[in-house]
């Protein structure tokens, strides 16, 4: 049945593209209104049934574009450049910061909360000494 409506379908289209809107060829003794609303009928018919097609065949329903209307690729070579390399550096191993060699060696800090108020004091001495103005 559907290879049956398949073909009903493509003889329709076929025809539509030869005769392309032009008037059949009539009989003699037919009014000739009624043979253009036919062929307009076919044509129409044809457009609709193509266009169903058309949108049958993507999965998402939206016809998809022909390779006339399917734009170009970006002539400029250079396009994505800038962002591979930021890319890239993103990637790269930077190392570890160097050394200060002129720096303390400190002991880790105890906790504040377990510190004398004298340790504290001396601690406050440090901090405010070592900061920078």
């Amino acid at each position: 049945m559907k290879r049956r409506i398949n073909t009903a379908s493509a003889l329709i289209f076929a025809v539509a593209l030869v005769f392309d809107g032009a008037a059949i060829a009539q009989p003699a003794g037919t009014s000739g209104a009624a043979a253009p609303d036919k062929t307009q009928q076919t044509t129409d018919f044809a457009k609709k049934e193509k266009a169903m097609q058309d949108a049958s065949r993507s999965s998402g329903g939206a016809m998809m574009p022909t390779p006339t209307q399917a734009t170009g690729l970006n002539k400029n070579k250079d396009a994505g450049k800038d962002s591979a390399n930021a890319e890239l550096q993103l990637q790269l191993h930077k190392g570890s910061a160097p050394v200060d060699k002129n720096a303390k060696a400190q002991a880790p800090i105890k906790k504040i909360s377990k510190m004398t108020p004298e340790e504290r004091a001396q601690l406050r001495k440090e901090v405010v000494q070592d900061a920078k103005p």
